[in-house]
């Protein structure tokens, strides 16, 4: 009888147990407080079985960082056509040109053709006189003649909307100016390859494949980002993220024009989580493996409109050369004193690579 009596009492110990973890507090009566956890209440989410839990994973409080749907009265559309070159292969990608031609705008961070790889997604919007143009959409990486690499949520609308075209712009500097320095090419996005893993509410696995229509001809102003080696996280030092996004998170005045770049100090995955416990993703967020963080000084960072653009970090004690290491993916606010948060591409090195043999597709 003694001996019932005592496992009965374990089995009671672990549910009990499994209350305290997986609980989140109410105010129905003060018992609760010993069995659960309290949290603010848009950390807490029901199951589908109606107990609560926390959220760690920010998914209630991140921002991601895309340019947005149709503004206004504008109605989504689609068309397009191109051509084929010759190829340029792995070995001469990541290469910046700081002095390929000087910057034509008092301010500009960044000059022409500086940042060869850097590509402008736009979608085909209907305007007010019922024509068909360019609206810009968010940043991406080319990281192939016929493949442009960015972020899922930038262009997961477009994928699930049949009548929205997408068009990918290389040499682009001055997204307020048609006649650059050098031509401009534009690409029609034949196909839209989401990471099979992607969450949209958390942002998770935050990685889209766009193939061409017809690939890039690549020039001295048009150039391919070197893909890291697999496996290859960077978790410290310097490098640099370009977009054509807002200097603040609410800007109503908002129109991307000229190219900027900053220099960004990467953050470690444990200083990154201790600094988002700090703020409203509460005491229980845990960064996802998927994410790398950078930044984190007052007035310095990506914003909305950045989504899917490229973080680059030098190969090489020169500078000259660089590869791939993130994509601007979400962030708590625009300039705040936190790390911004990038999709890390030497986390998904292995899917992308998989994914290019399978739409065979070399190195080049």
């Amino acid at each position: 009888m003694v001996c019932r009596r005592f496992i009965l009492n374990i089995l009671v110990s672990l549910i009990f147990f499994q209350t305290t973890v997986n609980g989140c507090c109410n105010s129905n009566c003060e018992t609760e407080k010993k069995e659960c956890k309290c949290v603010q209440f848009y950390l807490c989410k029901n199951d589908t079985n109606g107990d609560k839990f926390i959220i760690e994973d920010g998914s209630s409080v991140l921002e991601a960082r895309t340019g947005g749907l149709c503004s206004g009265d504008e109605v989504p559309c689609c068309k397009l056509k191109a051509r084929t070159p010759c190829p340029l292969c792995q070995a001469q990608c990541g290469k910046r040109k700081p002095a390929f031609i000087d910057a034509r705008i008092t301010g500009s961070t960044t000059n022409f053709g500086e940042f060869p790889w850097m590509i402008a997604l736009f979608r085909m919007v209907v305007n007010n006189t019922y024509c068909e143009e360019p609206k810009y959409l968010s940043g991406g990486a080319l990281i192939h003649r016929n493949i442009v690499l960015t972020t899922a949520h930038s262009v997961i609308s477009v994928k699930n909307n049949a009548s929205l075209g997408l068009i990918a712009r290389a040499g682009a500097w001055d997204l307020q100016n048609v006649n650059e320095a050098e031509k401009l090419q534009n690409r029609v996005v034949a196909e839209i390859i989401i990471h099979p893993r992607f969450n949209p509410a958390n942002l998770w696995n935050d990685f889209a494949i766009l193939r061409l229509d017809n690939p890039f001809i690549l020039a001295d102003h048009i150039s391919t980002i070197c893909l890291p080696p697999p496996g290859k996280i960077i978790s410290r030092g310097n490098c640099v993220v370009t977009g054509w996004g807002k200097e603040k998170y609410a800007d109503p005045n908002y129109k991307p024009s000229v190219l900027k770049s900053i220099d960004l100090q990467v953050v470690s995955r444990t200083d990154c989580t201790s600094q988002f416990r700090r703020t409203r993703a509460g005491p229980d967020f845990i960064l996802h493996e998927s994410f790398i963080c950078a930044g984190g000084i007052e007035g310095v960072d990506t914003c909305a409109g950045d989504g899917g653009s490229p973080l680059v970090c030098p190969i090489d004690s020169s500078g000259n050369f660089y590869e791939l290491s993130g994509l601007v993916s979400w962030g708590i606010g625009c300039g705040n004193a936190i790390p911004g948060v990038y999709a890390s591409v030497g986390y998904a090195h292995g899917w992308i690579t998989y994914t290019m043999r399978n739409l065979r597709l070399n190195s080049c």
